[in-house]
């Protein structure tokens, strides 16, 4: 078994390198998720002659991770549809005041027709004095009418704008609650499946339970660079979308070796390219994170080089794997279409040259490919 174990961390720790192979479908963040349940299969089987307990472990392990993501995505909906309510409830107090002052005009108005008795507007028309006068209160009679037809529609108006904020808000109550309860039921699972995940590790070998911390350590990886897509999208009032379709992120080169969704949890395209190529901004934006994640010892991991661009409107865009140094943009930065902004490499989780594009509508992938030209 520790003959095993040592394969399977040279086979991980290879794949951090920067390799000469060509870009495969295992070059980019979503790889890690390969590379803890399914690359093992794919190299030499090893990950059949894994325990069945280690196995267990590494499953468990993703199924943690997938259902972090997912509470924290739906805390994020949860807080946004919370704020419209708050901005629902402003408006229906507007509108419910509107009304109320429409209603205060209308009894003003009535309790002048009852005052008045019997006069009929024939009767100010008769008691003109002349022709001037009569003219005079003809117009003031037309004049009257329209105020009361006015009046009237505007009250019904008020009313109904009223009806449409309550069935809003009630609407936006529901989906609240809805997004509590999905929470809820997946926290138990999450809960569920630590337990389980605790029970499992307390069989495992010493050389086994280095493997799972590794494991662990790309499942953060990936946690973190999924809360880094999800502030971006949160945080873009100030970011107003340019509009438009993007523009391709690698000029010189349009060979996809791995499209979106080629594989389970593959989330972005893999676009191969020469080192060194370069890479520009897909669209107007401001920067949220140019980073380098790399292991203590200095080594990349996971994305490498990368970068994420918040657009505006929900949209983000991420760019991975970038050469050693060469990323020219910093957070906070405001890029433009077509502006360099790093070059292809291969750092971090990735078997040759290439970039790993994605594109993120609020905070959800994607396929890219649907927003070129």
């Amino acid at each position: 078994m520790k003959k095993l174990v040592c394969i399977i961390c040279s086979l991980v720790l290879i794949s951090i390198g920067t390799l000469t192979s060509i870009a495969s479908s295992q070059s980019d963040l979503d790889q890690i998720n390969k590379k803890i349940d399914e690359t093992s299969t794919e190299l030499n089987g090893v990950k059949s002659q894994m325990s069945e307990t280690m196995q267990q472990v590494s499953d468990l392990i993703t199924q943690i991770s997938n259902y972090e993501n997912e509470i924290a995505t739906l805390e994020m909906e949860i807080e946004q549809i919370e704020e419209q309510l708050v901005q629902k409830e402003a408006e229906l107090k507007k509108a419910q005041e509107d009304c109320d002052q429409q209603e205060e005009d209308l009894k003003a108005r009535l309790i002048v027709l009852y005052e008045a008795g019997e006069t009929s507007y024939m009767d100010v028309l008769l008691g003109s004095s002349s022709l001037t006068d009569f003219i005079s209160n003809y117009y003031m009679i037309e004049q009257l009418a329209v105020y009361d037809t006015e009046l009237l529609e505007s009250l019904e108006e008020a009313k109904n704008e009223v009806e449409v904020a309550k069935q809003e808000i009630e609407n936006q109550k529901a989906e609240v609650e809805k997004a509590k309860a999905e929470k809820e039921a997946i926290n138990n699972q999450l809960i569920a499946s630590k337990m389980e995940k605790d029970s499992y590790a307390a069989q495992l070998s010493e050389e086994e339970s280095a493997l799972q911390r590794q494991l662990e350590e790309y499942e953060a990886d990936k946690q973190r660079i999924e809360d880094e897509i999800r502030r971006a999208t949160q945080n873009d009032d100030n970011v107003v979308y340019a509009g438009g379709e993007l523009a391709w992120p690698v000029p010189s080169c349009t060979y996809i070796t791995c499209g979106f969704g080629d594989y389970s949890g593959h989330t972005g395209m893999d676009i191969g390219a020469n080192t060194g190529s370069t890479i520009v901004a897909a669209n107007d934006g401001v920067v949220t994170t140019s980073v380098a994640l790399r292991n203590p010892d200095g080594s990349y991991r996971s994305y490498g080089e990368y970068i994420i661009i918040n657009h505006g409107g929900g949209i983000v865009t991420l760019y991975a794997h970038g050469y050693p140094g060469s990323r020219k943009v910093q957070v906070g930065d405001t890029v433009t279409r077509g502006q360099a902004i790093m070059q292809v490499g291969s750092t971090g989780n990735s078997t040759g040259a290439h970039l790993h594009f994605e594109v993120r509508v609020n905070s959800r992938a994607v396929n890219p490919m649907n927003y070129f030209n």
